[in-house]
């Protein structure tokens, strides 16, 4: 019954390419996963390590440098917290606390060479793009939380990104050249497919802070003051 549903909704929406690139892209990327991984695998990097992660990074490193952060501040100052001190020192935070959990990565460069097999330079050079990308997934979490004043979205956020991965632009080669990858057979919706990535980022930026304002969760965030 369920393979019919499917099967239904993909005859109903193949005249629009759009929707269809949209589909093709999440089909294969939820193949790709599940085929790719053993079960257990999945379960450590789709639900153990954002929770763990998320308790620990965030749940427990984040309030400890807020309350010392607003004490440090009012010393310095001689004066009380007042109103807006939550929120720069949540500004604060956000860009500072992301290292440590960059920087809890950086045992990737062991495993990938002593177990993997890889050279050292090369190791060396995708860890740092990791830690790159760690610690701009961890400004954006520490924001969450600090914002929402809760785990749920950045335990959910970290779950997406760890399912994800990094975008994959294989599709802006042609088929049969080099090596592009299945998403290369989409190589004739390059620019459409782009276009979705810049409006993505777009929307992100412009959407991140009304959608996380107070109004807009349960309970008011203790730390965004």
């Amino acid at each position: 019954m369920d393979g019919w549903i499917i099967t239904s909704i993909l005859i109903e929406v193949r005249e629009s390419p759009v929707v269809c690139i949209s589909c093709q892209c999440v089909v294969f990327a939820l193949c790709s996963a599940l085929a790719s991984e053993p079960t257990v695998i999945l379960m450590r990097n789709l639900v153990v390590a954002p929770v763990t992660e998320e308790i620990a990074f965030r749940g427990l490193m984040v309030p400890a440098l807020f309350s010392s952060c607003c004490l440090l501040g009012t010393a310095a100052t001689g004066t009380g917290a007042g109103a807006g001190a939550g929120a720069e020192a949540a500004a604060f935070i956000s860009f500072r606390a992301p290292i440590f959990f960059g920087v809890a990565h950086a045992h990737h460069v062991y495993e990938k060479v002593w177990i993997h097999g890889e050279s050292t330079q090369r190791a060396l050079v995708s860890t740092l793009v990791q830690l790159t990308y760690t610690c701009i997934f961890g400004a954006m979490a520490c924001y969450l939380l600090l914002r929402t004043g809760n785990l749920v979205a950045p335990v959910v956020s970290h779950m997406i990104c760890n399912f994800m991965g990094l975008p994959d632009l294989a599709f802006l080669r042609p088929p049969g050249k080099g090596s592009g990858g299945a998403l290369s057979c989409l190589h004739k919706y390059r620019l459409a497919l782009m276009a979705l990535h810049a409006l993505g980022l777009v929307a992100f930026w412009f959407l991140l802070d009304p959608l996380t304002s107070s109004a807009q969760c349960v309970g008011l965030s203790p730390f965004w003051a």
